[in-house]
Parts: structure tokens; C-alpha cells; sequence
């Protein structure tokens, strides 16, 4: 065995599992990187792992379930004598039922980081090796740049502040230097991500705000593309627009959680803005900016959605023409407002009825929204390959896939579009 094959089989191990969102995904790269710090090994195998920490996520009953069923798994592989901790939002909204569950050692609310790891060192003596510690998302070609955390809004329906806090952005320079060190890790597109990302303001002197950040990582050499992970209506301004005007390295594509498309709806659920001001950003959106690809969030089933109320989203939908659309069940959850006003859960039932009838609608416009590609050039960030085709995202956030004897990750490709199969671009690489 080599010297460093020794060295590594005397490193304290650790494995990690992540749920829910972009943010969450953050979080867990600055835990793999800080426990690094310590000295310690990363394994994919849990039950070699001297230490398995779950990062979990309580958006929804559903995500509830899957943060259990994670948990539980961890603890079935761990060996003997190791120990599993349970992070992030799920222990901030029900830590009793988080530390019922059989084998689970300690689990630490997103606010208790500094709590979290006083645990790990305690049970993790390692050797700090900071000049091995690489800032990088491994085996992705996109990076995450979490700049943001936390959320001031107060929709009644959702449980995000209460586990995420306040409002509070990273320092301008960290945020760039952290992306620096991406893109010199080999990243071709950072993906600016944050709970509330478009109220992103540097603390301190200078007050940088979401633009000012986009403009300085532009100018890395070696970034090929910026994107953005989700912003609020409201904080969707012209200065924004105007970067993603062509040519740009900020990508044509914006996320916007609508939720629903009637006033009557948005107002009980505490929205700033209403149907009219979305409509208004989506024509400014797309006179500046004519082939911007919209995605969205929808909530199916809130207790004061109507019939007539769902129509109106649907129609909603149709004028928006998203090129996807999440759509989520409502799902009610504990210390929100809308626990607050005993609001009534509708019929399971009729929820169900209605999540179909918008998926078939959103699919439609998803492939109305594509048909415009047609024939037209793409440049194509590629990501994979499976067998003989290579695929990657266009900046417009179609995936597209390609017939090439090689290509290679992290390259941009220039192609055609000359399909759509199963929501899929098919293109061939234009020489």
C-alpha cells in the first residue's frame, strides 16, 4: 500500500445525503468541505462511514416523508460505533419526531450550525488538511453559488422562514471569491441560488446588490455561463433584464414562484403582487428578452382555491406559456398563518382531479414553448453521455440531446434543434 493509500485508510469517514432544494445542496457541499478541512474521507457507502449526516427538507408532508424514510435508511446502514446526525430544515420544524426515530444521535436545526459542529468535533478528531480542499461540485458541470439566505416574506401557506430565519446575504467579496474559486475548479456555469435570492444586499459599506454580483462573475475568464436559480416577481428589475439581453453569459431563463393565477387566491395567501403585475413583468420579460424561457411554481389545491379559482390559473398558465411548470400539492403545515386561520383542507380527491387536468395543460405549453427552437441554433453545455448520445442544457434551459463519436464534458457545443422526443430537444452539432 502506498503512503497515500495509508493515509487515507486512517481518515475518519463521512457520507452524506441530501434532499430538497438548490440551497440545500449548497449547504451540504459546505459541510463536505468543512468536515475535509478536519482530514476527514468522503465515502458513497453509509456503512463504512465513521459519521452519516441526512440534510432533509420539510416544504411539504411529502418531504417530510422522504426526510423519514432517508433518516431511517442512514441508520439501518450504520456500523457499529459510528454516528448519524440529522440536518438542516426538518429538525428546525418537528426535532421530536426527528430524534424519535430509532439510532439517530443528534440533530441540528439550520440556526444550530455552530452547535453542529462543536458535536462533530467531538466525535471527528481529524487533521486539518486545508490546502486539499477543493471548492468544487463533483461531477457536475454547473456549480451552485449560494448568496442568500433566509426569507422576510410572510405567505401564509409556507413554513420556509420559521426554519430558514430572516432575510441575510453573503458579503460581496466572499460571494465572488467563492466563485472564483469555481470556475478555476473547472465549472463552466455557476447557478446564483438563494431562499429569497432577489432581496440578495451585501452587508457592510458598499451594499452590492443581486446585479452587481452578476456583472463582476461575468468578467471571470473561463465562466461560461451564469444562471439563476429563482426569484419573486417583485424583484425581477429592468437592471436584470437588461442583462440577459444577448449577448450575455447571464442565461435567458428566470424561475418565478407564481403559486397561483388568481387574485382572489394570491391575496389569502399574503402575495405582494397580483395576476396583473405578473402579466405586465412577463410582457416586459419578453420584449426585452423575446425567447426567455419562464419556469414557475404552482400550488394545486389551496384551501381557497375555487373552481373557478383553478380555471383562472389554468388560463393563467396559457398567457404565461412556461417552458415548465412545478406544480405542488398543497400541503398544510404547522405555525404557518394559514394553520393560524383554521384554514379548510380541500378534498384530496378533487385536488388530485385538478394536479392532472394543470399537468396536461403545463405539458402542452411546455411544447408549445419549444416548437419555436425549431430549426434554430442552440449552444449546449454538455453535462453527460449514455451510449452513442451526449446531452447538456442549452442556455434557454432545454435539454438537448446530441449524436457525436465524442464530445467533452463541460464543453459548449453549437447545434441545431431538429426535434422534440419524450420533452427532450434532439440537435446535430453544427461544424
Amino acid at each position: 500500500m502506498v503512503f497515500n493509500e495509508l493515509m487515507d485508510s486512517e481518515r475518519k469517514k463521512f457520507y452524506l445525503k441530501t434532499l430538497g432544494c438548490k440551497v440545500n445542496q449548497c449547504d451540504t457541499q459546505s459541510l463536505r468541505e468543512e468536515l475535509e478541512r478536519r482530514g476527514c474521507l468522503e465515502t458513497q457507502d453509509p456503512r463504512e462511514a465513521h459519521l452519516s449526516i441526512v440534510n432533509t427538507c420539510c416544504v411539504t408532508h411529502q418531504a417530510d416523508r422522504k426526510s423519514r424514510q432517508a433518516i431511517r435508511q442512514a441508520a439501518r446502514l450504520k456500523k457499529e460505533g459510528a454516528y448519524l446526525a440529522v440536518v438542516g430544515c426538518y429538525p428546525g420544524y418537528d426535532a421530536a419526531r426527528v430524534t424519535d426515530i430509532p439510532d439517530v444521535d443528534a440533530a441540528f436545526s439550520v440556526s444550530q450550525r455552530q452547535e453542529f459542529w462543536q458535536w462533530v468535533d467531538r466525535r471527528v478528531d481529524g487533521q486539518a488538511r486545508p490546502d486539499n480542499v477543493l471548492c468544487r461540485f463533483s461531477g457536475r458541470t454547473r456549480a451552485f453559488l449560494k448568496i442568500q439566505e433566509g426569507c422576510d416574506n410572510s405567505c401564509r401557506y409556507c413554513v420556509v422562514p420559521l426554519v430558514r430565519g430572516p432575510s441575510r446575504s453573503v458579503p460581496f467579496e466572499e460571494a465572488v471569491d467563492r466563485g472564483r474559486r469555481l470556475v478555476e475548479a473547472g465549472h463552466a456555469e455557476i447557478v446564483l441560488t438563494g431562499i429569497n435570492l432577489g432581496s440578495y444586499r451585501s452587508p457592510g459599506k458598499g451594499r452590492e446588490g443581486l446585479v452587481a454580483v452578476i456583472d463582476t462573475l461575468a468578467k471571470l475568464k473561463g465562466l461560461a455561463r451564469l444562471r439563476l436559480s429563482s426569484l419573486e416577481a417583485a424583484d425581477v428589475t429592468d437592471d436584470l433584464i437588461e442583462r440577459m439581453v444577448a449577448p450575455s453569459k447571464l442565461c435567458p431563463h428566470v424561475h418565478i414562484p407564481f403559486q397561483s393565477g388568481d387574485d382572489a387566491v394570491l391575496k389569502h395567501m399574503g402575495k405582494r403582487l397580483l395576476v396583473a403585475d405578473y402579466l405586465r413583468l412577463v410582457d416586459r420579460l419578453r420584449r426585452r428578452v423575446p425567447d426567455i424561457a419562464i419556469t414557475c411554481d404552482m400550488i394545486v389545491g389551496y384551501p381557497a382555491e375555487t373552481d373557478r379559482a383553478f380555471k383562472n390559473s389554468c388560463r393563467f398558465l396559457g398567457q404565461v406559456e412556461p417552458l415548465k411548470t412545478h406544480l405542488f400539492t398543497f400541503s398544510p403545515r404547522r405555525r404557518t398563518g394559514l394553520e393560524k386561520m383554521g384554514a379548510r383542507v380541500l378534498d384530496p380527491r378533487l385536488i388530485r382531479e385538478r394536479r392532472t387536468e394543470m399537468e396536461e395543460v403545463a405539458q402542452k405549453l411546455a411544447q408549445r414553448f419549444k416548437t419555436r427552437f425549431l430549426g434554430k441554433s442552440v449552444e449546449v453545455l454538455i453535462e453527460e453521455r449514455r451510449g452513442t448520445r451526449w446531452f447538456g442544457y442549452s442556455g434557454h434551459y432545454l435539454r438537448v440531446g446530441l449524436k457525436s463519436h465524442f464530445c467533452e464534458i463541460g464543453s459548449i457545443i453549437q447545434a441545431q434543434i431538429e426535434d422534440f422526443k419524450a420533452g427532450e430537444a434532439i440537435a446535430h452539432i453544427l461544424i
